[in-house]
C-alpha cells in the first residue's frame, strides 16, 4: 500500500530500504547465533563429509560416528543444523537464480558445524557474499525462503537465550547513536521492529510483515 502523500516510486525505495534493514539484520546475527548453539551442541556434531560450493549435501554436517551416549542436546544439534541449512539453502539459490553473483561465490570446506569458531566463519563468509548481492536477492523475491529463514533466526535466539548486539542507530529523541533494533513476532501473525535507546529510554515500534511490499 502507498502512503499518501509521497510517489509510487519514493514507495518503492522505502520499501526496498526496509526490506534491506531487515534482511541485513536477521543475516548479520545468523554466525553469533550459530557459533552458540554449535558451543551449546558440542560435541555432539559431527565433521562433515568434504565441502563445495553451496553443496546442500556435504556441509550440513553429521553424525555417523557418533552414539547417544556422545549426545548433550540433540536439539541443539539439529537447531545448528537446520540454521546453516536454510543459510546455505538460500544462497545456493541466489547463486542458482542471479548468474551474476556466481563469479566470487565463496567455496565452504568441509566441517562447516565441527566448532564454535568454524561455524562462524562460514557463517560470516556466506552472509558477506549475500549481503553484497542484496540487489540481486532482492529481485528475486524469495519470500517464503526469506520468511522462513529471518523467523528460525528469531525462533533460535528467543529459544536458546541467544542475545546478538546489531549495530546501534541514531535516536529520533536524544540525538545520541544508541539505539539497538530488533524483530520479533506477534501472536496472530506478523513482525515487529523494535528499537530501544539505551542512553534515553526512547522506545520505537514499526510493524512489518515479511514480504508484504513485495
Amino acid at each position: 500500500m502507498t502512503d499518501l502523500g509521497i510517489t509510487s516510486e519514493q514507495q518503492a525505495d522505502r520499501d526496498y530500504r526496509r526490506w534491506v534493514h531487515q534482511f541485513e539484520h536477521h543475516l548479520g546475527q545468523i554466525p553469533d547465533v550459530l557459533a552458540m548453539l554449535v558451543t551449546l551442541a558440542q560435541p555432539t556434531i559431527g565433521v562433515s563429509r568434504g565441502g563445495s560450493r553451496f553443496d546442500r549435501l556435504q556441509i550440513t554436517g553429521g553424525n555417523e560416528h557418533r552414539d547417544l551416549g556422545d549426545t548433550i542436546d540433540e536439539t541443539l544439534t539439529r537447531d545448528a543444523q537446520y540454521l546453516w541449512g536454510l543459510l546455505t539453502g538460500y544462497a545456493a539459490t541466489v547463486w542458482e537464480q542471479a548468474p551474476e553473483s556466481r563469479e566470487d561465490a565463496p567455496d565452504l570446506a568441509g566441517g562447516a558445524l565441527t566448532t564454535a569458531g568454524a561455524a562462524k566463519d562460514a557463517a560470516l563468509l556466506t552472509v558477506g557474499w549475500l549481503i553484497h548481492h542484496t540487489p540481486a536477492a532482492y529481485t528475486l523475491q524469495l519470500v517464503e525462503d526469506e520468511r522462513e529463514l529471518f523467523s528460525t533466526v528469531r525462533r533460535l535466539k528467543a529459544v536458546h537465550g541467544i542475545h546478538p548486539h546489531p549495530r546501534p542507530t541514531l535516536c529520533d529523541t536524544c540525538g545520541r547513536r544508541r539505539v539497538e533494533w530488533d524483530y520479533t513476532d506477534v501472536k496472530g501473525g506478523g513482525v515487529l521492529r523494535v528499537g530501544l535507546c539505551r542512553s534515553c529510554g526512547e522506545t520505537f515500534i514499526e510493524r512489518q510483515d515479511e514480504g508484504e511490499n513485495r
